[in-house]
């Protein structure tokens, strides 16, 4: 009996390690950006990593000055993903914001990443946002560069005030849009109705023209890849099969 069941804690034990990969740096659906180094199995960044970097969270400053051009940087997961009846939270501050005419903002998406890092996550066919700017708070839901919501708050968030912007998948054509403050408490929650977006959506933070902190990311619950239901099928043809000698 205890050599069976040594074997299967082996067989669970080496499909666990196999299976890890699939979620990269978050553990138990929270990614907390430990250490210095950013993961690159787990998330992609565009335009590329001079804007990031890592100090036990994650720093995106895209702050400029004229005459350069504006830009964007984004941080985008490679696998893990929010679907329906899933939510993600992001808690972060903004550090700086650049006062050349330009409008900063601080962004949490969740989008389809059709474009990988070839272009900013505003680009992708389609997306749920909370946006955090120099005057307001608002939710979108758009693609291919354009976006439409509601202003859920009409004062900016105070710099380095931590808050948490959280988006719910509620149905295929519904998702909750909260605010929490530094404290927790809850600012404003909205619902915003659409079409046509995908079920699985990644989630990808911005920043344009200013130094953002992000803190963690917290998945409610990660879409399994196919290969890890694959592994774990096996696991219990297995047990079953072990049961029956």
């Amino acid at each position: 009996m205890w050599a069976r069941a040594l074997g299967l804690a082996a067989v669970c034990a080496a499909l666990s390690g196999w299976m890890t990969p699939a979620r990269a740096a978050f553990v138990s659906g929270v990614e907390h950006f430990s250490g210095t180094t950013i993961d690159t199995a787990t998330w992609q960044a565009y335009p590329g990593p001079s804007d990031l970097s890592q100090n036990d969270g994650l720093t995106i400053d895209t702050r400029f000055s004229p005459p350069t051009t504006p830009r964007a940087a984004d941080l985008t997961t490679q696998v893990a993903t929010v679907g329906i009846g899933a939510s993600v939270s992001v808690t972060a501050s903004i550090e700086q914001r650049t006062s050349n005419g330009n409008t900063p903002s601080l962004s949490v998406f969740l989008t389809t990443n059709d474009n990988g890092a070839s272009t900013p996550t505003g680009n992708d066919s389609h997306w749920l946002a909370l946006v955090s700017t120099s005057t307001i708070i608002q939710d979108l839901v758009g693609g291919n560069g354009g976006g439409s919501g509601h202003i859920l708050r009409s004062t900016p968030q105070p710099l380095n005030e931590t808050y948490t912007f959280q988006i719910e998948r509620l149905t295929q054509t519904s998702a909750r849009f909260k605010i929490f403050d530094s404290t927790n408490a809850l600012l404003v929650s909205n619902i915003e109705t659409f079409t046509g977006v995908p079920d699985n959506l990644y989630v990808s933070l911005q920043t344009s023209s200013m130094q953002g902190n992000f803190q963690t990311v917290t998945i409610s619950s990660l879409v399994p890849e196919p290969g890890t239901m694959s592994a774990a099928a096996w696991v219990m043809v297995l047990i079953a099969r072990r049961q029956r000698r």
